[in-house]
């Protein structure tokens, strides 16, 4: 599913949402830009899988949108 990123202003700020809602898989989301793609899909509504190495990293990812946000570590 191809999506667009779009910048709406919200209370003075402007914040990044999606115009689809759907599913992902995040690879290196425990930190850095791979991280902010997955609370960016997850706070709009996306079902997200999130990876990387460093599982208690994932797992503060996921404790964000725990009803969004499933990870997996792989080494």
């Amino acid at each position: 599913m191809v999506t667009d990123i779009v910048m709406e202003e919200r209370q003075g700020r402007f914040m990044a949402t999606t115009k689809n809602v759907g599913k992902a898989l995040v690879i290196g989301a425990s930190s850095g830009i791979g991280k902010d793609l997955a609370l960016l899909l997850a706070r709009n509504g996306w079902q997200v899988c999130v990876t990387g190495r460093r599982r208690e990293l994932l797992e503060q990812v996921k404790g964000q949108f725990p009803e969004n946000i499933i990870a997996h570590a792989f080494d």
